[in-house]
């Protein structure tokens, strides 16, 4: 058994002794025991939980979430860690994918290869269809079948560059008109603004989907309400929540 000091594990852990008084303070990581004059002693135990600790951190998670995890009766370290490590790999991969992509716009820049304009979006296109079908694939397989969707992901990874810039700046259009309504004390679904910000929705839709319909454009907003992720995807690029505020201007102009 190894003992610790909590300068000492600060030192190989590479976590501020402030940190680590912390974690103890919260329940997140005590010591083993505590001596005279406060002085706090750690062991292998503890060395092991703090590891655990700061791989959940690098994912994100919230202290208390962290505490809430370790303290389960069926937690089991070693499935976690391989958990992690799936996560681990795909974002490496994801790196790779970037740094390739990387080495041949530096090829393509230094007049060394050709690059042509749709390979110069593949990566960013790749990883927005993969984030899609991570967050939203279930609710769109409950609305629609695996043909549309094959369809509307074929269509996305081969979409042009002007295309794609024309799917960026309908979706900034919208956010901005969405944002001119919200500052509004008595929103008016017939004014020119909201009309603006169904067509640029509309229009995002129709360069996603070519066999956009307005029965279609219909069944995306009950998605958006039925969903927290996709309301927070609106929500979170406007000044205030602003789904529901969507939701009403689509079934306005399209129902």
């Amino acid at each position: 058994m190894t003992y610790y000091t909590v300068s000492e594990l600060a030192k190989i852990s590479g976590v501020t002794a402030r940190t680590i008084r912390y974690y103890g303070e919260i329940g997140l990581l005590e010591p083993a025991e505590i001596r005279e004059n406060d002085y706090r002693i750690y062991t292998n135990r503890e060395v092991d939980r703090l590891q655990q600790i700061l791989y959940f951190r690098n994912f994100g998670f919230k202290l208390a979430q962290i505490k809430e995890l370790l303290e389960k009766p069926d937690y089991d370290v070693v499935e976690n860690l391989k958990i992690q490590q799936i996560f681990v790999r795909e974002e490496a991969n994801k790196l790779k994918l970037l740094a390739d992509s990387i080495d041949l716009a530096i090829s393509y820049y230094q007049g060394e290869k050709e690059m042509s304009d749709p390979e110069k979006f593949q990566t960013f296109k790749d990883e927005w269809l993969k984030q899609n079908e991570e967050k939203y694939g279930d609710e769109l397989r409950e609305k629609y079948d695996e043909d549309e969707i094959r369809e509307y992901n074929e269509n996305f990874s081969q979409m042009s560059e002007s295309k794609f810039e024309k799917l960026k700046k309908a979706e900034a259009q919208l956010f901005e008109d969405l944002n001119l309504l919200l500052k509004k004390e008595n929103i008016d679904l017939d004014s020119s603004i909201a009309k603006d910000a169904f067509e640029s929705h509309q229009k995002w839709l129709k360069i996603i989907n070519p066999s956009y319909t307005k029965e279609y454009h219909c069944e995306m907003a009950e998605v958006y309400l039925a969903d927290e992720r996709f309301a927070q995807y609106y929500n979170n690029r406007t000044d205030k929540d602003s789904v529901k505020l969507l939701v009403e201007i689509i079934r306005h102009y399209a129902e």
